[in-house]
């Protein structure tokens, strides 16, 4: 690949990336964000290209429900959602909205409603447009996590306790582990 065509094909990552950079500078939010020489859409693909294991990896789910409620769950690499889990919380902060059947917000959605592509939305892009947002507590008992930097090709390393005291996120337990722990 020629160098032109590799810059030109980067060129269009950029405004994610600074916008990125200034939210976090504007809500105060701690961070460093680097590109990244591989792809980190899934956690397994973030683990790889930045060599951390994935319990240091965030996901980001946005999902929602058959009535179009809207809500964002934060996780680490290593683990799943528990969908029953998260509807009993969810009660307990929204007593009056009973989430029934839960899908992942669909891409073309996901892009309209927080302006970043599938697999390089930050976890601070949720409290710009004032989504609900569910902190996993197995992320925030981490002194360091990594998740999306505004692109798939950029990281954003910071400490996960700022997801609470920061975008006033709320701390629950909704993970189940993948390897049953």
């Amino acid at each position: 690949m020629s160098l032109e065509k590799k810059i030109s094909e980067e060129q269009w990552m950029l405004p994610f990336v600074e916008k990125t950079r200034v939210s976090a500078e504007k809500m105060g939010f701690v961070c460093k964000i680097y590109p990244t020489s591989k792809s980190g859409a899934s956690s397994k693909d973030a683990s790889e290209a930045l060599g951390v294991d994935a319990t240091y990896i965030i996901k980001t789910l946005y999902l929602k429900d058959q009535s179009d409620n809207k809500l964002a769950v934060i996780l680490s690499g290593n683990d799943r959602l528990n969908t029953s889990l998260l509807k009993e919380v969810w009660l307990q902060k929204f007593p009056s909205i009973a989430l029934k059947k839960l899908n992942f917000v669909d891409t073309e959605d996901l892009e309209r409603d927080l302006g970043y592509k599938a697999g390089g939305v930050p976890c601070i892009a949720f409290a710009l447009k004032n989504i609900p947002t569910f902190v996993d507590t197995a992320v925030y008992n981490l002194d360091l996590v990594i998740g999306s930097g505004g692109t798939a090709f950029h990281a954003m390393e910071f400490n996960p306790k700022q997801l609470i005291y920061v975008t006033n996120y709320f701390l629950s337990n909704v993970s189940a582990s993948i390897y049953g722990r």
